[in-house]
């Protein structure tokens, strides 16, 4: 997950489906309040600090952790990717050019190099110095801070899923804080995996927003239908309409040309979609998750949550949920008055970039904006 929520995109194209007058079927429209139990019941909605307390230290760092603690979250949300030499480190991005002194990704780096670089100054010059983080240090951490929550976001993998999974679950599987871990994640095969080589570890199913608003820039016309969107270049995007461009930035696309713009929107949808996904098989998921009581029915194995965008949450799907023995948690809900509508709700657990404004809710505290 990014800083300030999966995408600026999902955020903004979620927005324009919750305001009301605009709500999709299966979109919130009630208020009914349904309990459900959590990773640890608290008898509260467990507030998790997404990528630690991301808007105040630099994201999924030892320091975002501690400030999320300071706040007084219960837990915090964090993305996990596998190394060159096969150890798995917390970064959201399958590059660090963005949130490092270095360049490169990941999975063609080792952990050696990594550590070689600093995670903190791109942030602020207080946070120079700050290292990647190994699960195991994330571990240990999530244990010393005491938190009720530790919830794991596996990133997609392109090769050695297989590995990746199974060194995850070891890793966690060898730490005290394996009763209280949640592994979630966007691809259903990597929990499927998950599922069958460890049960017994809490698996929560990350659903994409509904995007279905997509359909009414109708990009497939000039889209790549077979290309994997992570793959696409200017030339790719150079036929969509100008428009499409400003309309997006409008909701806050950053860019100098209309491409520009365009390639990064697409990136943002890639880093909620199993890797290598196209144009196709992005309409396919959309279509597929459109209802998601069917979507969790038609999984093939069990899971124990369902994690999902705060703009498919409804009592419908919270009383179903409930009957199938499985929870909700819901991601990114991070405006007032998005928190306010989720909490009243009553899921297991929010993940947002608002902690602070989220347990003042919880708490029945007026808030300042």
């Amino acid at each position: 997950m990014k800083k300030n929520g999966k995408s600026w995109m999902c955020a903004a194209l979620a927005g324009i489906l919750w305001i009301g007058g605009s709500v999709p079927a299966g979109s919130m429209q009630e208020d009914r309040i349904t309990e459900t139990e959590g990773i640890e019941d608290t008898g509260e909605v467990l507030i998790q600090a997404h990528a630690g307390a991301s808007s105040i230290a630099p994201e999924n760092t030892m320091a975002a952790f501690r400030a999320a603690k300071e706040i007084g979250a219960d837990g915090i949300e964090t993305d996990v990717r596998m190394t060159k030499d096969h150890h798995l480190v917390l970064h959201h991005d399958n590059s660090i050019d963005n949130t490092s002194d270095g360049s490169g990704y990941i999975s063609q780096m080792t952990l050696e190099e990594l550590k070689a670089c600093d995670f903190g100054s791109w942030f602020g010059q207080e946070y120079a110095g700050e290292k990647i983080l190994t699960l195991e240090e994330c571990l240990t951490a999530a244990e010393e801070l005491d938190f009720s929550v530790l919830n794991l976001e596996l990133k997609p993998v392109s090769e050695d899923a297989e590995d990746f999974v199974h060194l995850a679950a070891d890793t966690i599987q060898a730490s005290p804080m394996a009763d209280r871990v949640m592994v979630c994640s966007f691809d259903s095969q990597l929990l499927k995996e998950l599922k069958a080589y460890a049960p017994e570890i809490h698996a929560a199913m990350l659903t994409i927003p509904d995007l279905s608003i997509l359909s009414l820039f109708n990009l497939s016309v000039f889209m790549p239908k077979d290309k994997p969107l992570r793959d696409y270049t200017m030339e790719d995007v150079a036929r969509i309409p100008e428009g499409v461009a400003s309309l997006l930035r409008s909701f806050g696309a950053k860019g100098n040309s209309k491409e520009e713009i365009l390639l990064e929107t697409i990136a943002d949808i890639t880093a909620v979609v199993p890797v290598n996904t196209t144009w196709n098989e992005l309409e396919e998921m959309i279509e597929e998750q459109s209802d998601l009581v069917s979507f969790v029915d038609g999984l093939g194995f069990s899971i124990d949550s369902l994690n999902c965008h705060f703009n498919s949450l409804s009592s419908k799907l919270m009383d179903a949920m409930e009957e199938r023995g499985i929870t909700v948690n819901v991601w990114t809900p991070d405006k007032e008055w998005e928190l306010k509508k989720v909490l009243s709700f009553n899921p297991a657990g929010i993940i947002t970039n608002e902690p602070e404004t989220a347990l003042e809710i919880r708490e029945g505290k007026s808030v300042e904006l």
